[in-house]
């Protein structure tokens, strides 16, 4: 496929990992009552793409498309650092245990922790076993 196609609709968790600077974050996620669940917050829409309910699966979400706000909106995010590039800022931090990065405008960096969504078109579903889109 074309750059843009690898980068937005990656066909492997490994190509997810490997495109991108940052890379894609990848979390372990579980499928619930028709949604991809992380840390119990339901995020998105299971959709057909073959994993029952209960099943583990992996959400991978790009840093540009991860978005911060207020605590307790979205997925709970504990900020651990934040690292300055000029225009933009990396925020570094956990959902449960999974680090997550995400990519900010300058000066929009919370500290301490802060809530996480996401535009459920723009999350990834891979399986955990053979790292496969699915």
């Amino acid at each position: 496929g074309t750059p843009t196609d690898l980068y937005r609709k990656p066909a492997t968790r490994f190509v997810a990992g490997f495109l991108g600077s940052p890379a894609m974050n990848i979390m372990p996620a579980t499928m619930e009552d028709g949604a991809v669940s992380v840390v119990g917050v339901p995020l998105r829409k299971a959709g057909p793409h073959g994993a029952r309910a209960g099943a583990a699966v992996e959400l991978g979400m790009r840093p540009e498309d991860l978005r911060l706000g207020p605590t307790g909106q979205g997925l709970p995010f504990s900020v651990e650092f934040v690292e300055e590039l000029g225009a933009t800022q990396l925020v570094h931090g956990r959902v449960g245990g999974a680090p997550v990065t995400v990519q900010v405008p300058t000066g929009q960096a919370p500290s301490g922790s802060a809530g996480l969504t996401v535009d459920p078109a723009a999350t990834h579903l891979f399986d955990p076993t053979t790292g496969d889109r699915l």
